[in-house]
């Protein structure tokens, strides 16, 4: 399909681009979404709201090029976003092997998940008592031995595992509800 832009539909004015957008998208952009997730209603779902997003908000769009490439692109990153939060409706990591996109765009996506998780574990990090989310910052984060973070906070080694196993079953319960 040829790439899209706003002057192959421009002739019948703004309502005859977003009819022509949608008519010569959607199908693509379906067929795109049913190869990265099974569920079809989440799909379609997400693909319409795309298109309502788009319609909405037309004026940010104007640094858009090629649009085709841009829904694309939002539709896959909206899926693996849902996805990545569901683990259970399939696995991420199928889903990116699943894409067709250049290794740069893949990698751009694993980046986007990575920084969510890890804006995930902030989170629930900052939510444990203080002991137990510095003993767990200074082993992994930055790299301190048992011993060396038991010498810094004058306990025994067996209060730092203590520390570190209690923290990581407080984040893995509120990493599960979320």
């Amino acid at each position: 399909m040829q790439n899209l832009n706003k002057n192959l539909f421009q002739h019948n004015g703004q309502s005859g681009f977003y009819t022509g957008l949608y008519e010569n998208l959607r199908d693509r952009l379906l067929r795109e979404g049913y190869k990265l997730c099974v569920d079809r209603q989440l799909v379609e779902d997400t693909v319409q709201e795309i298109f309502l997003y788009f319609l909405n908000k037309q004026e940010d769009f104007d640094h858009v090029i090629n649009i085709e490439s841009y829904l694309l692109i939002t539709l896959k990153r909206r899926l693996i976003k849902v996805l990545s939060r569901n683990k259970d409706r399939v696995s991420l990591e199928a889903v990116l092997g699943s894409l067709s996109e250049s290794p740069h765009e893949i990698e751009l996506i694993k980046k986007e998940v990575k920084l969510s998780e890890a804006n995930r574990l902030q989170s629930a990090l900052g939510k444990l008592p203080k002991g137990e989310s510095q003993a767990i910052r200074k082993r992994f984060l930055d790299g301190f031995s048992y011993e060396e973070i038991a010498n810094q906070n004058n306990c025994t080694v067996r209060t730092v595992y203590n520390q570190i196993y209690s923290g990581i079953k407080k984040m893995r319960g509120l990493l599960s509800k979320k």
